[in-house]
């Protein structure tokens, strides 16, 4: 399976991941342009299943959450401690929810 970077660019904005606990992660954005911090981004990593696409394959890969998972499985903050909660918040959901694994085919 590829992991997801620890640096990587995604909508016009650098990601730092600077917390990563198993399926758990916060990243900091800053602007491609600036530099200057945005936010941070705490999320649940999506298991994006293989798949070949015109005679290419393309590994299992860990992936944020889409666009339309966000709200559900990532948030956007202003703070690092905001940032913790909302990965507490996740991680007590999928316990309730008997913490099926996120895949995205």
């Amino acid at each position: 399976m590829i992991t997801l970077p620890n640096n990587y660019t995604k909508n016009g904005y650098n990601h730092e991941v600077i917390f990563r606990e198993k399926e758990y992660v916060i990243s900091k954005l800053t602007s491609m342009e600036t530099g200057h911090f945005i936010c941070y981004e705490a999320f649940r990593v999506i298991v994006a299943k293989p798949f070949t696409l015109k005679g290419v394959f393309y590994e299992e890969r860990e992936q944020t959450p889409s666009n339309e998972h966000w709200g559900k499985y990532g948030f956007s903050v202003h703070t690092l401690e905001k940032a913790h909660k909302r990965i507490e918040d996740l991680k007590q959901r999928a316990w309730k929810n008997g913490k099926k694994d996120l895949t995205q085919s």
